[in-house]
């Protein structure tokens, strides 16, 4: 069974690899050809057995390609009706979250029509919904004027894949809802008449489940208004974790309890327990009270761990329903209906059959599940308990029943912490050692009690709820002590691939019985990965990367042993910034630890929005800025061009603006009215060359026109030299109409232009002829929406390397 289960594993793994999605016709050839083979082999032996395996593999990888052909199949938008008003009606399927301008939910699109006429409905799709919107609630039928586009995020080293993030949660299409209609568009629609966007149904006409999750939400949020732990208490209820604040978020992430805070294995295996063991407990009792009759015929016919464990595959089944079913809820219903499923047939499985089991099961349900963390770090954690605690000596103290199996967690998923995030929780051992019994035994029961008590009286169910948002008020004063902590958390750079392997080998080794020697030396098994670092550019050389951060601006230059970092990219919301999402994970990816330089252009949203995430999360040793006005601190100075300095063998020079720009220009009545365009907050932008023997780089913020024109006429000569002339360009003001004159490109004469855009923005950026404009100059135009992030390497001894862009090289099968 275990070698079975690989080989699927594998076989899926491989799938998932692909940056394009196979016709899936001629592969299934190897379904009939494969048997044939093993037919005509002998009939034992290793060469028939790696044969079966290698069917076993094929299959695992048709298997994951019919799933996925199933899916982009039963819907997706096409490229022609991107941003185009669709009427589209159907139902709510998710809770809404609402954010600080804007409700988001997810929509199953039964019926859609364009310019009148019915086209194929796109399936499931993120809908957001600005301004004052209405109460909308799980289960609803709905009818709105959307605009759709197909899934897209940031794509950069280190950072969050949204697009599989949207793949795994079934997602079709993003979008937005129109609160008006164009009179023109309004003729294609006759059936509107009056309202645009209505309610077709309440959700109480919805299905049994959406219905029960939209009031329990409800009723929690309504008794708990006033508790700081109502997010933590709806999402140990019902999976939804919109409402634990950020702070919340922080300190659970830093003390290694963020797990507590999902309905998986840890939960749904306690309920099912608990229910196992009361109605294991009630049908002896019953059977020994009953003597005759119906009912005590089936206490002698049905034995009690068998009726047991059926109740407590229901009591899972119920939970994960209760949770819509996530990816962590169905990873662990399956892996508990597998145990359960042993019990009633009586199977004697070891327990490493049983987790092999499980894990060809969870791929057979979802072959993508694989692709979340939580998968790995799930049946990893497992495996590590099993391994550490089976085949030893019993021993009664409560340091070897619960302390020990913190320790060897811990340590055996080391290697899948820093893999994944980069990070080890040092002190998760002994808080999980005080959370995990607690929550469990204390705040899961009376969470649940609560809940399923408010469907018959919220009164009543009330009171447990609000018991149990007390024992979490217990227990936060500890949470958030531990997360004040010094060195609570083990951080790096992100290791080399291969350094998982002797990782493992060690991590083994660390966990093996006592009587084995040496086991210390596991610890040299994880050195490779802790210690080999991402190469660092040579003396003279630059890496230069523009991030994709949507519509806005990042960008990391890095020297031997300097890093400065323009531009911070947008503020989305109150949750969420380009700071925190992109440029920390990414240097963090990069084993840089603290900024030197931290660059501003100017104040608008989309370069300064990230600003306050990075100071918050990262050392800065100085920050220059044309709106120190805007931050504080002695580190803080006004950029000028009379600001230049040298890191490593490479010269940075400050070349706009002047650093009095005001005074420069009434100097001259003539040009009064250029004087208010420059002074604008885009002209004030901060412009930086960076220059090596390899090559150079101009970043110019988001200058327009008239700032062009200045530098073209006072600052384009510094000894006789073109002090503009760069070889990579960051395109001014995103390729817009308002910047990017001829002459200023003739002068730059780059050979590459980078636009910083965000796919499919609402300003339309970047302007065709804007890009026309580059490109009859020579210049090989890139942008962010396209390409993600793109990376430059300057070289003393080869000069410009070719662009890396992070999107070509790292595409699946679902990115499109």
């Amino acid at each position: 069974m275990r070698s079975i289960s690989i080989a699927f594993f594998i076989g899926v793994i491989i799938f998932q690899q692909l940056s394009f999605l196979p016709d899936d016709r001629w592969s299934w050839g190897v379904i009939v050809l494969l048997p044939a083979i093993i037919y005509i082999l002998p009939q034992s032996g290793v060469l028939k057995r790696t044969v079966l395996l290698v069917l076993i593999g094929a299959i695992g990888f048709l298997w994951a390609l019919f799933r996925a052909s199933m899916f982009f199949s039963s819907g997706g938008i096409a490229a022609e009706i991107e941003g185009k008003d669709l009427l589209a009606t159907g139902v709510v399927s998710s809770i809404p979250v609402h954010a600080d301008r804007n409700i988001q939910f997810e929509f199953d699109v039964d019926t859609l029509r364009y310019q009148g006429q019915n086209i194929k409905p796109v399936g499931r799709v993120k809908l957001s919904w600005y301004g004052r919107a209405p109460k909308v609630r799980l289960g609803e039928r709905w009818r709105f004027i959307i605009r759709l586009k197909r899934p897209r995020g940031f794509m950069n080293p280190g950072g969050f894949d949204y697009e599989a993030w949207l793949f795994l949660k079934g997602i079709h299409a993003t979008g937005y809802i129109k609160a008006k209609l164009a009179a023109k568009t309004r003729a294609d629609y006759p059936e509107i008449t009056g309202q645009v966007n209505m309610q077709l149904s309440s959700y109480q006409q919805g299905s049994l489940i959406a219905r029960i999750r939209q009031g329990l939400a409800d009723d929690i949020s309504f008794i708990l208004k006033h508790e700081p732990s109502q997010g933590l208490i709806k999402a140990l209820a019902i999976g939804e974790r919109q409402d634990i604040t950020q702070v919340q978020w922080k300190v659970l992430t830093q003390t290694g309890t963020n797990h507590l805070m999902a309905i998986s294995g840890l939960h749904i295996g306690l309920v099912a327990g608990i229910v196992f063991y009361f109605m294991n407990w009630g049908w002896r009792m019953f059977g020994t009270i009953r003597t005759h009759g119906f009912l005590a015929r089936c206490c002698l016919y049905i034995p009690a761990n068998k009726f047991a464990a059926l109740f407590a595959l229901a009591a899972a089944f119920i939970y994960a329903a209760l949770a819509d079913f996530s990816i962590p809820t169905q990873r662990a219903l399956i892996m508990v209906a597998v145990v359960m499923i042993s019990l009633v047939f009586q199977s004697e499985t070891r327990p490493g059959h049983i987790l092999a089991l499980a894990l060809l099961a969870v791929l057979f349900v979802n072959p993508f599940a694989n692709m979340e963390p939580g998968f790995w770090l799930s049946f990893a954690a497992v495996a590590v308990i099993l391994f550490s605690m089976s085949a030893r000596l019993y021993q009664k103290s409560l340091w070897w029943k619960w302390g020990r199996v913190q320790w060897v967690v811990l340590v055996g998923l080391a290697p899948f912490m820093i893999f994944v995030f980069q990070k080890a929780i040092l002190v998760s051992p002994l808080v999980n050692f005080i959370a995990v019994p607690w929550v469990s035994m204390m705040t899961v029961p009376l969470t649940l009690a609560g809940s399923l008590l408010t469907l018959i009286s919220i009164d009543f169910g009330a009171i447990l709820l609000r018991w149990a948002a007390a024992s979490f008020d217990v227990l936060w004063p500890i949470l958030s002590w531990f997360s004040r902590l010094p060195f609570t958390q083990w951080q790096q750079h992100q290791p080399v691939s291969w350094t998982i392997i002797p990782a493992l080998c060690g991590v083994i080794l660390l966990l093996m019985p006592q009587g084995v020697p040496a086991r210390w030396m596991g610890v040299i098994g994880l050195l490779p990965m802790v210690l080999l670092k991402p190469a660092v550019p040579d003396e003279g050389h630059v890496r230069f990367t523009l991030l994709d951060v949507g519509q806005g601006l990042s960008a990391i230059v890095q020297t031997r042993q300097h890093v400065l970092v323009y531009d911070t990219g947008p503020k989305i919301n109150s949750r969420f910034d380009t700071g925190s999402a992109v440029v920390v994970p990414y240097l963090r990816h990069l084993g840089i630890t603290e900024i030197n330089t931290l660059l501003i252009s100017h104040g608008d949203n989309d370069h300064i929005g990230g600003l306050h995430s990075i100071l918050s999360e990262m050392p800065v040793n100085s920050v220059l800025t044309s709106v120190p006005e805007r931050m504080s601190g002695e580190e803080v100075l006004k950029c000028n061009d009379l600001q230049s300095w040298e890191w490593d063998g490479v010269r940075f020079e400050i070349v706009f603006p002047p650093p009095d720009l005001r005074s420069s220009l009434r100097s001259d009545p003539q040009r009064t009215r250029r004087m208010n365009q420059l002074l604008s907050s885009n002209n004030g932008s901060c412009v930086l060359k960076v220059s090596s023997a390899g090559g150079s780089v101009l970043l110019t913020g988001d200058i327009e026109k008239s700032a062009e024109n200045y530098l073209l006429r006072d600052q384009q000569f510094t000894k006789g030299q073109n002090r503009l002339k760069a070889d990579v360009l960051v395109v001014p003001h995103h390729g817009s109409n308002t910047s990017s004159t001829l002459p200023f490109i003739r002068v730059v004469d780059p050979e590459y232009s980078l636009i910083p855009v965000g796919y499919r923005n609402r300003f339309r950026l970047p302007r065709e002829r804007i890009v026309a404009r580059y490109k009859a100059m020579g210049a090989m135009v890139l942008d962010t929406a396209s390409s993600g992030a793109i990376e430059f390497y300057f070289s003393t001894n080869d000069g410009i390397g070719k662009p890396e862009r992070f999107r070509d090289k790292n595409r699946r099968f679902f990115n499109q």
